[in-house]
Protein backbone atom coordinates (compact mmCIF):
# COMPACT_ATOMS: atom_id res chain seq x y z
CA UNK A 1 0.00 0.00 0.00
CA UNK A 2 1.61 3.40 -0.66
CA UNK A 3 2.36 5.95 1.46
CA UNK A 4 0.38 9.31 0.43
CA UNK A 5 2.09 12.40 0.88
CA UNK A 6 1.08 16.10 1.18
CA UNK A 7 2.99 19.04 0.51
CA UNK A 8 2.37 22.96 0.82
CA UNK A 9 5.12 25.15 -0.32
CA UNK A 10 5.25 29.32 -0.25
CA UNK A 11 8.08 31.23 -2.06
CA UNK A 12 8.95 34.36 -4.12
CA UNK A 13 9.27 33.91 -7.49
CA UNK A 14 11.73 36.29 -9.76
CA UNK A 15 9.36 39.07 -10.60
CA UNK A 16 8.60 39.32 -6.81
CA UNK A 17 5.01 37.71 -6.58
CA UNK A 18 4.10 35.47 -4.04
CA UNK A 19 3.64 32.01 -5.27
CA UNK A 20 1.78 29.12 -2.35
CA UNK A 21 1.32 26.09 -3.74
CA UNK A 22 -0.11 22.42 -2.44
CA UNK A 23 0.55 19.20 -3.64
CA UNK A 24 -0.26 15.85 -3.06
CA UNK A 25 1.63 13.03 -4.04
CA UNK A 26 0.86 8.95 -4.16
CA UNK A 27 3.90 6.89 -5.24
CA UNK A 28 3.01 4.39 -7.52
CA UNK A 29 4.92 1.17 -7.43
CA UNK A 30 7.09 -0.11 -9.91
CA UNK A 31 8.10 -4.05 -10.29
CA UNK A 32 11.52 -4.39 -9.56
CA UNK A 33 14.47 -4.55 -10.70
CA UNK A 34 13.71 -1.27 -12.84
CA UNK A 35 16.63 -1.12 -14.99
CA UNK A 36 19.47 -2.82 -16.02
CA UNK A 37 21.27 -5.28 -13.41
CA UNK A 38 24.58 -7.26 -13.29
CA UNK A 39 22.47 -10.57 -11.57
CA UNK A 40 23.72 -12.82 -14.50
CA UNK A 41 27.11 -11.72 -14.77
CA UNK A 42 27.42 -11.86 -10.75
CA UNK A 43 25.78 -15.53 -11.17
CA UNK A 44 28.02 -16.54 -14.14
CA UNK A 45 31.18 -15.38 -12.07
CA UNK A 46 30.00 -17.35 -8.89
CA UNK A 47 29.38 -20.15 -10.73
CA UNK A 48 33.17 -19.85 -12.35
CA UNK A 49 34.63 -19.62 -8.92
CA UNK A 50 32.60 -22.89 -7.50
CA UNK A 51 33.76 -24.77 -11.11
CA UNK A 52 37.20 -23.49 -10.82
CA UNK A 53 37.21 -24.66 -7.33
CA UNK A 54 36.08 -27.87 -7.69
CA UNK A 55 38.66 -28.03 -10.45
CA UNK A 56 41.42 -27.22 -7.97
CA UNK A 57 40.19 -29.48 -5.52
CA UNK A 58 40.19 -32.47 -8.03
CA UNK A 59 43.77 -31.50 -9.12
CA UNK A 60 44.81 -31.52 -5.42
CA UNK A 61 43.45 -35.05 -4.61
CA UNK A 62 44.68 -36.37 -8.15
CA UNK A 63 48.11 -35.15 -6.77
CA UNK A 64 47.66 -36.61 -3.60
CA UNK A 65 47.28 -39.88 -5.06
CA UNK A 66 49.94 -39.56 -7.46
CA UNK A 67 52.14 -39.03 -4.32
CA UNK A 68 50.89 -41.79 -2.27
CA UNK A 69 51.39 -44.20 -5.47
CA UNK A 70 54.97 -42.53 -6.23
CA UNK A 71 55.55 -43.86 -2.33
CA UNK A 72 54.45 -47.00 -2.35
CA UNK A 73 56.15 -47.86 -5.48
CA UNK A 74 59.84 -46.46 -3.90
CA UNK A 75 58.98 -48.53 -0.54
CA UNK A 76 58.29 -51.81 -2.96
CA UNK A 77 61.57 -50.94 -4.96
CA UNK A 78 63.30 -51.24 -1.90
CA UNK A 79 61.49 -54.17 -0.28
CA UNK A 80 62.95 -56.10 -3.77
CA UNK A 81 66.42 -55.18 -3.69
CA UNK A 82 66.87 -56.75 -0.58
CA UNK A 83 66.18 -59.84 -2.46
CA UNK A 84 69.26 -59.46 -4.82
CA UNK A 85 71.90 -59.89 -2.30
CA UNK A 86 75.33 -59.17 -3.47
CA UNK A 87 76.48 -62.59 -2.13
CA UNK A 88 73.69 -63.66 -5.34
CA UNK A 89 75.27 -61.78 -7.67
CA UNK A 90 78.60 -62.28 -6.94
CA UNK A 91 77.46 -66.20 -6.62
CA UNK A 92 75.59 -65.81 -10.14
CA UNK A 93 78.67 -64.09 -11.85
CA UNK A 94 81.14 -66.31 -11.04
CA UNK A 95 79.21 -69.43 -11.98
CA UNK A 96 78.72 -67.55 -15.08
CA UNK A 97 82.88 -67.48 -15.47
CA UNK A 98 82.92 -71.14 -14.47
CA UNK A 99 80.56 -72.24 -16.90
CA UNK A 100 82.52 -69.82 -19.31
CA UNK A 101 85.71 -71.91 -18.49
CA UNK A 102 84.25 -75.27 -19.03
CA UNK A 103 83.04 -74.51 -22.19
CA UNK A 104 86.21 -73.07 -23.34
CA UNK A 105 88.05 -76.18 -21.77
CA UNK A 106 85.50 -78.79 -23.68
CA UNK A 107 84.76 -80.15 -20.50
CA UNK A 108 80.74 -78.59 -21.58
CA UNK A 109 78.71 -78.98 -24.68
CA UNK A 110 76.66 -75.72 -25.76
CA UNK A 111 73.77 -77.05 -25.52
CA UNK A 112 74.22 -77.83 -21.61
CA UNK A 113 75.97 -74.59 -21.20
CA UNK A 114 72.77 -72.68 -22.64
CA UNK A 115 70.48 -74.69 -20.10
CA UNK A 116 73.10 -73.33 -17.20
CA UNK A 117 73.01 -70.22 -17.90
CA UNK A 118 69.66 -69.28 -18.36
CA UNK A 119 68.38 -69.11 -14.66
CA UNK A 120 71.92 -67.26 -14.12
CA UNK A 121 71.53 -64.88 -16.74
CA UNK A 122 67.30 -64.63 -15.83
CA UNK A 123 68.56 -63.27 -12.37
CA UNK A 124 70.93 -60.96 -13.28
CA UNK A 125 68.50 -59.27 -15.88
CA UNK A 126 65.51 -59.34 -13.03
CA UNK A 127 68.30 -57.57 -10.34
CA UNK A 128 69.14 -54.86 -13.54
CA UNK A 129 65.23 -54.61 -13.90
CA UNK A 130 64.71 -54.07 -10.49
CA UNK A 131 67.07 -51.08 -10.73
CA UNK A 132 65.35 -49.73 -12.74
CA UNK A 133 61.84 -50.20 -11.77
CA UNK A 134 63.77 -48.36 -8.71
CA UNK A 135 65.17 -45.40 -10.13
CA UNK A 136 62.04 -44.69 -12.05
CA UNK A 137 60.35 -44.94 -8.79
CA UNK A 138 62.64 -42.34 -7.27
CA UNK A 139 62.12 -40.24 -10.44
CA UNK A 140 58.32 -40.25 -9.77
CA UNK A 141 58.49 -39.69 -6.33
CA UNK A 142 60.43 -36.66 -6.21
CA UNK A 143 58.43 -35.18 -9.48
CA UNK A 144 55.35 -35.97 -7.42
CA UNK A 145 56.79 -33.94 -4.36
CA UNK A 146 57.81 -30.61 -6.57
CA UNK A 147 61.07 -31.58 -6.12
CA UNK A 148 64.09 -30.61 -8.80
CA UNK A 149 65.92 -33.98 -9.57
CA UNK A 150 69.27 -31.73 -9.52
CA UNK A 151 68.59 -31.17 -5.72
CA UNK A 152 67.23 -27.76 -5.68
CA UNK A 153 64.04 -26.14 -6.09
Amino acid sequence: MPNPTLTLFAQNDGFNERVLGVGVGVPIPLPQPVGRTKAGEIDEALAGEERLQAELDGMLRRLATERLLAESDVLAASEKRTLFTAERLATAVSALQALSTQLRAGRLTVREALVSQQSLVELLQSELAMREAACLASVRSTRANGLSLEGAL
